[in-house]
């Protein structure tokens, strides 16, 4: 008896329901995002984000130029909430500088959400490690006044 093993793939695919389809779909947009991230794709990873947050990234990439270099990357983990429209994808990062090639290495979390009918990277802050010159830092409240 011969095995169709197509068959079997397409019949295993229909088994799928819509949340573990999102999620497959986040695992792998999450991965190819950070690759062109890595790889300074950065106008393909600026597809995946709204277009606020890709102007801001793009700008701040421009302000850099060519003197930033990512070494490396690894998704961490991967945390679906809200019916798996929305997750939180943390990821560990190592990059240098060219004027200044001293390995520095960070975690960030990213913010993904499904905007009309795609995962997009809304947001992405930096969690532990070296401060990066792609991500915005929060803005510290200036020091009180003690008179």
């Amino acid at each position: 008896m011969k095995t169709n093993w197509l068959a079997w793939l397409l019949l295993l695919g229909a088994c799928l329901t819509p949340t573990q389809r999102r999620e497959d779909d986040l695992m792998r947009s999450a991965r190819e995002w950070n690759d062109d991230f890595r790889w300074g794709r950065y106008d393909i990873a600026g597809q995946a984000m709204p277009l606020e947050e890709r102007q801001l990234f793009l700008s701040r990439q421009q302000a850099i130029g060519d003197d930033l270099v990512m070494a490396d990357f690894e998704v961490t983990a991967i945390n679906f909430q809200k019916a798996s429209e929305t997750a939180s994808v943390n990821v560990k990062i190592e990059w240098y500088r060219k004027s200044d090639p001293t390995v520095r290495s960070a975690a960030l979390q990213q913010r993904w959400e499904i905007r009309e009918g795609h995962w997009m990277m809304v947001k992405q802050k930096r969690v532990s490690g070296d401060r990066f010159p792609l991500v915005p830092e929060p803005v510290a409240a200036p020091p009180l006044d003690p008179k």
